[in-house]
């Protein structure tokens, strides 16, 4: 599922079903575009699944434990158990925000959401 985010706007993508599959929300809390860069917010909630470092499992796979990827465009992965993560000093343009559920292998096992933001050029002095 895929939305567009503007300035002032913010939307709610919803992961898998309640139940014994892990699922997440994700949602974009804080907006900002009007310092000549934009910033993004995002914060997602977790369900059926334990959020552990995989560092601290040496990678074991274990049922009911993972962690997030967030990534901004091409750029690198940050895999964390941080449920909160802001992005800052986007530049012009639109810019997709990816946030991936996985295992301590680092492999997809839940929903991945796609949020894009655009942040619009600034004002011509």
């Amino acid at each position: 599922m895929r939305r567009t985010l503007f300035a002032a706007a913010a939307a709610v993508l919803v992961g898998s079903a309640v139940g014994a599959e892990p699922g997440m929300k994700v949602t974009i809390v804080d907006l900002d575009t009007t310092r000549g860069g934009g910033s993004a917010t995002v914060s997602v909630e977790v369900s059926d699944i334990q959020m552990v470092d995989p560092a601290s499992v040496n990678g074991r796979v274990e049922k009911g434990e993972g962690h997030l990827h967030y990534r901004v465009g091409e750029g690198p992965v940050v895999a964390t158990t941080a449920t909160k993560l802001s992005f800052h000093e986007l530049p012009p343009g639109e810019h997709r925000i990816e946030v991936t559920l996985v295992g301590n292998n680092h492999q997809p096992i839940g929903p991945r959401e796609v949020l894009e933001v655009t942040v619009p050029a600034g004002k011509p002095r």
